[in-house]
């Protein structure tokens, strides 16, 4: 094996692996607070109601703020925790208006 092979082996191993169970994790069914987020996601875009609207969309930065800044923190492995950044920093971009 060369050493530009081994290197990028350890790194996806490093960047992808979890910690807990030693697979390759890229993602994992929606948890509850997941799940939260997308159905108020959901109900924020197709209602006609303007408190309904507004309801829905602070429960989608309060339940996704909460699952981002819980993978930034206790993410399986250092992909997972950037996922967790990047959803935290959209989620603070959108919710400034």
């Amino acid at each position: 094996m060369t050493r530009t092979r081994s290197l990028r082996r350890r790194f996806v191993d490093w960047m992808f692996r979890s910690r807990e169970t030693g697979e390759i994790v890229l993602g994992q069914w929606p948890n509850l607070t997941a799940s939260v987020t997308w159905v108020a996601a959901i109900v924020a875009l197709v209602t006609r109601s303007d408190s309904t609207r507004r309801t829905a969309a602070q429960v989608v930065v309060v339940s996704g703020a909460w699952w981002a800044l819980r993978e930034l923190l206790a993410g399986v492995n250092p992909f997972r925790r950037l996922q967790g950044a990047a959803a935290l920093g959209a989620i603070a971009l959108l919710a400034r208006d």
